[in-house]
């Protein structure tokens, strides 16, 4: 069935499947008047009849069909064409709206008012990647919300929200486009999240792994949380490779954030850096 909608979805492709249907009429009619004229079944006068029909049809019909398949697949090309400049400009949609649940919204929109096609497909595909990362955010997040109903929490409790929330920050952080307005006078500060403690003393333990990768590491307060950070990441392709060995040392799930985003407002403190 997906085939079907595929083919008479595309013009051009419905065009080559009518031709190839032509050709193996074509021969098929050859192989017929063969087997006529070798039994020598048909009058002489029959003979020609049918040899001019099947010119008029070989010929006339065939340029037909041919002139078809070219002019669809120009229209193909064009519909290709207008396509991918709609794609380019739904990129720029696409890097204004951040976050896991906003993302989810436009590709919901664009899967349905796309027109048929690569594009939608496209969009379709997109919706499906984007749900994943939602349904697990929104799974988190009302087992953030059991918690938090609850009049007093175990040590265990509160590490599991801690994680909850920082599994969060982290799916979020996927849909957060990188900024439009960098320039090589002004790049923007990133920062690895390489873990998030409950207690101060936790925190110092995961600082003093995180030193040993970069000595700038620091622990940074975020709501009710001691973050281990690596800041003053200014290149994009550094923080990256520094990523993949936080992840190999200190933890699986550490992450990058861009600091005007996850921490506008640093407080100093003897310990630590406190977000506001």
């Amino acid at each position: 069935m997906e085939y079907i909608k595929f083919i008479f979805g595309n013009t051009g492709y419905l065009s080559f499947g009518l031709g190839i249907i032509y050709l193996f009429l074509s021969l098929c009619g050859l192989i017929f008047v063969y087997h006529l004229i070798k039994k020598k079944s048909l009058e002489e006068k029959s003979l020609n009849k049918l040899i001019e029909t099947g010119k008029w049809f070989v010929i006339s019909v065939a340029l037909v069909i041919g002139a078809t398949i070219i002019s669809d697949g120009f229209k193909e090309r064009d519909q290709d064409l207008k396509e991918m400049e709609a794609f380019h400009k739904y990129v720029n949609t696409i890097t204004k709206v951040e976050g896991v649940e906003q993302r989810y919204l436009l590709a919901e929109y664009f899967s349905i008012v796309a027109p048929n096609g690569g594009l939608k497909t496209a969009w379709q595909n997109y919706k499906i990647e984007v749900g994943k990362a939602r349904n697990q955010f929104r799974n988190n997040k009302e087992k953030i919300n059991e918690l938090e109903r609850k009049p007093s929490l175990t040590k265990a409790e509160i590490k599991e929200k801690e994680k909850l929330e920082q599994e969060n920050e982290a799916l979020n952080q996927q849909f957060i486009s990188e900024s439009n307005e960098e320039s090589t006078a002004q790049i923007e500060e990133r920062m690895i999240i390489a873990g998030g403690d409950k207690t101060i003393e936790e925190a110092q333990y995961e600082l003093a792994k995180a030193k040993k990768i970069s000595s700038v590491a620091q622990i940074y307060k975020k709501r009710n949380s001691y973050r281990t950070v690596i800041p003053n990441l200014f290149d994009k392709d550094e923080a990256t490779k520094l990523l993949i060995e936080v992840r190999e040392k200190i933890n699986s799930g550490a992450y990058i954030v861009r600091k005007n985003k996850w921490c506008p407002n640093i407080e100093e403190n003897d310990q630590y850096l406190i977000c506001n």
